[in-house]
């Protein structure tokens, strides 16, 4: 019986120490992707403004073909807004909040029970094109397991981040040759 009580009381005091680890990090949490797209940001823009277009280069459509999208009243600008649903992405809405036409179009999410962040697309002239950025943060105020999920975000969400950059990349170089011909 004395093992079991060392153990309960060491796997307590583990779990204390690693929750009030978690108040030393960071509440403000992100990731930031670029590529740079040689095609008009014009294009480029229009593939990221216009949410029935996400179908195209969303990196978690691509995880879950399954997955089920509904779209609200308005797709293209402020206030387009969609809905998903997955078994491996979880569930959510995304709602455009602001729109600079061929410069940024910033976008709130809602993960329902997991809280929310922000995403942000912002357009900046390149040679021969345009550095496409998405960015993503939140705030992971003082709940320990979001303050460890926001050290590793970069990790978990980069690599998603890069998957989309490459196939809208791949994506609005196709539109912008076609256009050329």
């Amino acid at each position: 019986m004395q093992i079991l009580k060392k153990i309960g009381i060491g796997l307590a005091a583990l779990i204390a120490a690693l929750i009030l680890v978690s108040f030393l990090f960071p509440r403000k949490f992100g990731v930031s992707r670029s590529i740079v797209i040689q095609a008009p940001v014009e294009i480029v823009f229009d593939q990221v403004n216009d949410l029935r277009k996400w179908n195209e280069f969303s990196p978690w459509l691509a995880d879950d073909p399954n997955m089920e999208l509904s779209y609200g009243a308005i797709t293209v600008g402020e206030g387009a807004s969609y809905s998903w649903k997955s078994e491996s992405a979880g569930s959510g809405t995304m709602t455009s909040v602001e729109v600079a036409p061929n410069q940024l179009v910033r976008y709130k999410l809602d993960f329902d029970s997991e809280g929310g962040g922000e995403a942000v697309w912002k357009f900046a002239p390149a040679a021969d094109g345009v550095t496409a950025t998405w960015e993503f943060s939140g705030d992971a105020g003082y709940n320990p397991i979001n303050r460890w999920f926001g050290l590793f975000i970069d990790t978990l969400l980069g690599p998603y981040y890069e998957k989309g950059l490459a196939a809208l990349k791949d994506r609005a170089e196709k539109i912008a040759a076609d256009s050329a011909r």
